[in-house]
């Protein structure tokens, strides 16, 4: 019988940890893809510049497209992330761990995974040739969240799961796509979640301001720095504000006072 054409050499390999099952919550062809990442830029200088086969083989040959969408939760979660480099007018992705998402979940601890050697084998899997296998897309990278707050091991692991619960939520009801793992983003639901506020807090306001401003010139403003920054509280404690119709667009618009906005615009 003929041996299936494969880029995985006898001696590759890949390690899963504990943690990340346990901490990130991976399972599956994310798990898989997140374990070989991480093998290829653990020591915070590498990166992984493999093609899109060499996962789809290494994840016991899934399809590229299922490769493609665990990459995408991987990025969009905050975990690993993503560099475009241009060769010979051709881009291509290069992908490395988020060693500070890993360093607040793990609280600083030296859990990591022992070092890799000889991961790849000597594979040539760097796609210099401009190949089909390239990984492109958006040229979005993520930023850190190092020194935003001094919680406990469980405290961060918690809260940093409620911010991406918020911002899903978020891009669900407004339409939007915004990163979890964003500076910006992390600080201010960060700040409100250690104010005492709650998950439904954030989601109560993020429902009374997209019944107030979709559909109207101020839906742009359905981002985290508006809607968690200082006017959060007053935002949350406002009624809801029922729409009348007047005029040609249909509808009776709450504009925003001056220094909610303030800033921002």
């Amino acid at each position: 019988m003929a041996e299936r054409n494969s880029r995985i050499n006898d001696n590759n390999y890949y390690v899963i940890n504990g943690w990340m099952i346990n901490r990130l919550r991976l399972k599956g062809v994310s798990l898989s893809t997140y374990a070989i990442i991480y093998g290829f830029s653990q020591d915070g200088e590498n990166e992984f510049t493999g093609s899109l086969q060499y996962l789809c083989d290494f994840c016991g040959g899934v399809s590229k497209p299922t490769i493609i969408k665990a990459l995408k939760e991987l990025t969009e979660k905050g975990y690993i992330i993503r560099r475009e480099e241009l060769i010979n007018n051709i881009l291509f992705a290069r992908y490395r761990i988020n060693s500070d998402i890993i360093r607040d979940i793990l609280n600083g601890s030296k859990e990591i995974l022992p070092a890799v050697k000889n991961f790849n084998g000597g594979s040539k899997e760097t796609l210099t040739d401009g190949g089909k296998d390239s990984l492109m897309g958006s040229k979005e990278t993520l930023t850190n969240n190092k020194g935003y707050n001094k919680d406990s091991d469980n405290e961060k692991e918690n809260k940093i799961y409620s911010i991406v619960e918020i911002i899903e939520y978020l891009n669900a009801k407004a339409g939007t796509r915004y990163r979890p793992s964003s500076k910006a983003t992390y600080q201010h639901i960060h700040a409100r979640l250690a104010e005492g506020f709650t998950v439904d807090d954030c989601k109560a306001v993020i429902d009374k301001k997209c019944a107030e401003w979709i559909g109207t010139d101020f839906a742009q403003y359905l981002r985290p720095v508006t809607l968690f920054g200082g006017k959060f509280e007053a935002y949350l404690n406002a009624p809801v504000k029922t729409r009348k119709t007047y005029g040609q667009t249909g509808i009776e618009v709450t504009v925003p006072e001056n220094d909610d906005l303030k800033g921002i615009l």
